[in-house]
């Protein structure tokens, strides 16, 4: 993997609270909206979101 660009806030977080792996999941238009309107309503971006739900889901603790 390449270093992140300058200003990148990949950069600003330590070695071990960085997210270097990359998931692609097709869904419908409709199910994505959903999800960021649930997630905008919680203060969370998408990605963010994403990733509480799915660690509750397998009891990932990180």
């Amino acid at each position: 993997m390449s270093p992140a660009p300058k200003g990148n806030k990949f950069n600003a977080r330590p070695a071990d609270q960085r997210h270097d792996a990359i998931v692609v999941l097709r869904v419908q238009r409709s199910e994505k909206a959903a999800w960021v309107k649930t997630a905008q309503g919680k203060g969370q971006k998408l990605a963010e979101w994403m990733r509480d739900i799915l660690n509750k889901a397998s009891l990932f603790a990180p």
